[in-house]
């Protein structure tokens, strides 16, 4: 199965666990800007991308801002895709598909347990400074 473009740039926002400007996630997807924002406005309208806008003054006075994106890991949708490994499958040959597989068949029950756990820490981690930039 293909990764399609929203679920790239899901894939990429989840396992990064961090936001970005949408010129840094179309160079981190390797995607032109243009589709890449049609994508991430219908990931906006289902729920699984969250933004924030951030106004800043520039030295001549005017006020630019700078929107920042990320994955919302609390939606049902997103949920589900980790469930099925849908977000922890390499996009294809080009990035870590070798290692991804390698990794998924080495792994043993304890390795799985151990990352659960370190996802749920990260998670609310996550969540507290979502909770503190919204």
């Amino acid at each position: 199965k293909k990764l399609n473009l929203e679920l790239s740039l899901l894939r990429a926002l989840y396992v990064a666990c961090a936001p970005f400007t949408l010129p840094l996630l179309a160079d981190r997807v390797r995607q032109p800007v243009g589709p890449v924002e049609f994508a991430l406005l219908s990931l906006l309208d289902k729920g699984m991308v969250r933004k924030k806008d951030f106004p800043r003054a520039r030295k001549d006075g005017s006020v630019a801002t700078r929107t920042l994106y990320w994955c919302d890991v609390t939606h049902r949708a997103v949920k589900e895709a980790v469930e099925q490994k849908d977000l922890l499958r390499s996009p294809g040959p080009g990035e870590d598909g070798k290692a991804v597989r390698t990794a998924r068949a080495t792994a043993t029950e304890e390795d799985v347990r151990e990352a659960k756990a370190e996802l749920q820490v990260w998670s609310k981690r996550g969540g507290a400074v979502r909770a503190e930039i919204a």
